[in-house]
């Protein structure tokens, strides 16, 4: 525990030479899961002011790691934060709040849809031109239109790379990648990390499901999950 490595039993210990498919998560662990905000993207006429405002009030009641530097950022800026109604988290996915009458929403882009926003041409431009630089991006939607994005970078370890071509050298088979982030972002750190197959815009219990599956369908295999337990934990959990 000292290095930060918790053994689950002595059995573990004996499956670990046997071990041949790798299922990692992205966030915390093949990035150094710490976002760093590289930019606001506004859409409309809405004010910077507001803009933060209606951001700070939605993610100060969210639990994702994006949501904890964006509310130092809103607060650095001296902007307070109002209280809001009805706060409603959905775990890897989003925020709802109610504020003043407003339903104000933060989150994954797929979220913000499945929520009834509709992104314009030139917003789906944007978002494009983000994902395929590696960015990872958080939409905010105003009584369900979309007024920006949040573009965040969250780098490669660089010891990603070399742990993985490591494992394979020693007979590791395939490696999985499960994110909440898109395919575009998905398959950039992907191929950075030297993975080949990657599964994007999963949610924690889709992510639990994806291994739950992947042990049904391959009974025979060792499979060891790799996460920070932040989102992650009940995956982790069911792993060999």
């Amino acid at each position: 525990s000292e290095k930060g490595v918790l053994i689950k039993s002595a059995e573990v210990l004996e499956k670990i030479s046997k071990i041949e498919t790798f299922i990692t998560d992205k966030t915390g662990t093949l990035t150094f899961g710490k976002p760093k905000i590289s930019k606001f993207v506004k859409f409309g006429s809405i004010t910077e002011k507001q803009f933060l405002t209606y951001l700070g009030a939605a993610e100060i009641n969210s639990n994702h790691p994006v949501a904890k530097p964006v509310v130092e950022y809103i607060k650095k800026k001296g902007i307070k934060i109002p209280s809001s109604e009805k706060p409603r988290e959905s775990p890897g996915e989003g925020v709802e709040i109610t504020l003043k009458g407003k339903k104000i929403a933060v989150g994954k882009i797929i979220y913000i849809k499945n929520l009834g926003a509709k992104f314009e041409t030139f917003m789906e431009k944007e978002i494009e031109s983000f994902s395929k630089q590696g960015f990872s991006l958080t939409a905010i939607s105003l009584n369900k239109k979309p007024i920006g994005l949040i573009v965040f970078e969250d780098n490669l370890r660089p010891s990603a790379k070399s742990i993985v071509n490591l494992t394979k050298s020693l007979g590791a088979k395939k490696w999985i990648m499960l994110t909440g982030d898109g395919p575009v972002v998905a398959k950039k750190i992907a191929k950075d990390a030297g993975i080949d197959n990657f599964e994007a815009n999963l949610t924690p219990r889709e992510k639990l499901k994806f291994i739950e599956k992947f042990k049904k369908e391959n009974p025979n295999l060792q499979i060891a999950m790799i996460g920070d337990g932040v989102n992650d934990a009940a995956a982790l959990a069911i792993a060999d």
